[in-house]
């Protein structure tokens, strides 16, 4: 028996009915809470929620204390947990950037004051822990839901990730046969002036980007200059089962081409999404996104603090991206999406 069939088991035999219509308060894990959100997952999601940490009350628990997850649960006064909501920690290079969302409630419990509370106090939330310098929210496309919740806590899109997941990730949700694209939405909470290098093709739209997100930026556009470091910070992480690979540079060095070259170097085929994030306080910056775009990479975008310093998005699609099923929320929301789409088409 796996570990996560051993957790479900566990589950499943401590399970605990729990009635309708209670009145709850939504408040900060509690150790004696954990098994109530790994019952939840389990309602929710069965044996099929891709991080099994949430099975596993003991996991639960240690990655609220360490800081990289902040929970939230609805309690009732009887101790069931009928929703729960996070901060947490993602494969972002910042530690002080809080992915927002993880959202599941009982199906009895759903409803708008839901959403809106559970809004609040993940802003509440954030602006109350110094460790906490931005949120993001990674919002779906097939529907608005997550677009509108990421706006309820103050989340303004600023990359349009296209073709992110595969479309059985999100079958039940209506996007059988395409893939799931995704707007970047983040808050930032706690900040300074910092230099961002820029591309000049897109200052008309980037530019909007770093004003609308209240960043206090010394902004450069232009060409960008070639690094005087030799080697790259280049890290790659290859999501194999969703078939996209997200790189980070933090540090662009002269052998970004070869290092850009090799990640996708030797497979039958090529993966659905490439993604590379720039640290774009570098002069360099411009030069690699266009050094990229020669490799046929296109905009995504910009991601605040994503490094510490902000991120300059580039994306590499496999085939061209589907125009069908797309629901965007905003006005905002759907000139960048429409932007970034006519840039992923664009043949230079």
């Amino acid at each position: 028996m796996t570990a996560r069939a051993a957790a479900i088991a566990a589950i499943r035999a401590g399970w605990r009915q729990i009635a309708p219509g209670q009145p709850y308060e939504i408040d900060r894990l509690r150790p004696e809470d954990a098994p109530g959100v790994s019952q939840l997952i389990a309602t929710i999601y069965d044996d099929k929620y891709p991080l099994d940490d949430y099975y596993d009350p003991a996991r639960i628990i240690a990655l609220n204390a360490a800081g990289d997850m902040m929970t939230l649960v609805g309690r009732t006064p009887a101790g069931d947990v009928v929703l729960q909501g996070a901060l947490w920690r993602t494969s972002a290079p910042n530690p002080h950037l809080y992915e927002c969302g993880q959202v599941v409630v009982l199906p009895d419990y759903r409803g708008q004051r839901t959403s809106e509370e559970l809004s609040r106090r993940f802003l509440a939330l954030g602006e109350r822990d110094p460790a906490v310098h931005a949120l993001f929210g990674e919002a779906v496309t097939n529907h608005t839901a997550t677009q509108r919740a990421c706006g309820l806590w103050g989340g303004i899109a600023t990359a349009a990730e296209l073709s992110l997941m595969p479309d059985g990730a999100y079958a039940g949700e209506g996007a059988a046969g395409r893939r799931v694209g995704c707007v970047l939405m983040p808050k930032v909470l706690r900040d300074h002036r910092r230099a961002l290098h820029l591309p000049s093709r897109h200052h008309d739209l980037l530019a909007p980007l770093v004003s609308g997100a209240g960043l206090d930026r010394a902004v450069v556009f232009g060409e960008g200059t070639a690094p005087a470091t030799a080697e790259s910070d280049f890290t790659v992480q290859d999501f194999g089962a969703a078939g996209t690979i997200r790189c980070h540079v933090g540090t662009i060095g002269r052998d970004f081409p070869a290092r850009l070259d090799a990640v996708a170097a030797g497979r039958s085929a090529p993966p659905a999404l490439i993604e590379l994030f720039l640290a774009a306080d570098s002069a360099a910056a411009p030069w690699a996104y266009l050094e990229a775009r020669r490799r046929g990479f296109r905009l995504a975008g910009l991601m605040p603090l994503w490094f510490g310093a902000d991120a300059l998005v580039a994306q590499k699609l496999a085939t061209p991206p589907d125009p069908t099923g797309i629901h965007l929320l905003t006005p905002q929301i759907e000139a960048l999406w429409r932007a970034i789409e006519a840039d992923a088409r664009a043949p230079d």
